[in-house]
């Protein structure tokens, strides 16, 4: 009986130390039930934040993802901005340069003028002398040919008045040339002054230019690194969710991998 019961056979005075011993037994149990529990829940407890502290850290990922999305819109939206000026610059430097074509072509239409009326002036002049000679050549010979002693001294008298009127006609003349001259440097002078400030309002445009091409290249330089940040915050997003698969005991594959988002995940 005792032997097919796998029981031990009570010995008489044992009675007490096997009802101990049968206690025993079912405490050690219970102990080592509660200890893998135990475990069991802390191993739970690791995990769950782990996988907390890995969520927080895509979620400041995607929040660094969206500000360098933004500063890259920012960037591109000033890019815009600054080729929008830039044609608008080239479109003005064209209609500046329409305009200083034809300012040169009125300056040498004035200075054509200007040597057509000096010509002019200076033909009249040997004209005028020349009828001059002509007529004082005419006054003599007939003065000498008609006229007795006292009409040659009528004659050199009225030669003299004539003289002196030629010499005031030829004074006024002279102030008249000397005042026409001033006008012409003026003018001259003018035109110059034009020019100079022409040249350097062109300069200045150059130089605005140059600036807008210098701030457009930087503008592209910060755009490239922000791309090449984006791309490395992808990257870095894509291992931490292969980290996170590994640590739920889910091994990603290379698909879910390259999508590398909670969509793949699920």
């Amino acid at each position: 009986m005792a032997e097919d019961s796998g029981e031990l056979p009570l010995v008489p005075g044992a009675t007490s130390s096997s009802g101990t011993l049968k206690e025993r037994v079912p405490g050690s149990q219970h102990a080592l039930m509660s200890a893998a529990m135990l475990d069991a829940k802390r191993a739970r407890m690791k995990v769950e934040n782990d996988r907390e502290a890995l969520a927080n850290r895509i979620a400041r990922l995607q929040n660094e993802e969206l500000r360098a999305t933004k500063r890259i819109e920012q960037t591109h939206r000033r890019t815009q901005e600054i080729l929008a000026a830039k044609n608008r610059h080239h479109q003005q430097q064209s209609e500046k340069e329409k305009i200083r074509l034809e300012h040169e072509e009125l300056v040498e239409a004035h200075r054509q003028a200007l040597s057509h009326i000096r010509e002019e002036r200076k033909q009249a002049t040997q004209t005028a002398r020349a009828t001059h000679a002509a007529q004082r050549q005419a006054l003599g010979k007939s003065n000498k040919e008609s006229m007795l002693k006292n009409a040659e001294i009528i004659a050199q008298q009225r030669a003299s008045e004539l003289n002196a009127a030629m010499y005031k006609r030829n004074e006024v003349r002279k102030v008249e040339a000397d005042a026409r001259e001033r006008k012409l440097r003026e003018k001259e002078l003018m035109i110059a002054h034009l020019q100079k400030r022409a040249e350097e309002r062109q300069l200045e445009e150059t130089r605005r230019a140059e600036q807008y091409d210098k701030d457009l290249a930087e503008l592209e330089r910060q755009e490239y690194e922000l791309l090449v940040a984006l791309e490395g915050h992808r990257n870095e997003r894509q291992e931490v969710y292969a980290e996170l698969e590994s640590t739920l005991g889910h091994p990603p594959n290379q698909q879910q991998l390259r999508a590398g988002g909670p969509a793949a995940m699920a």
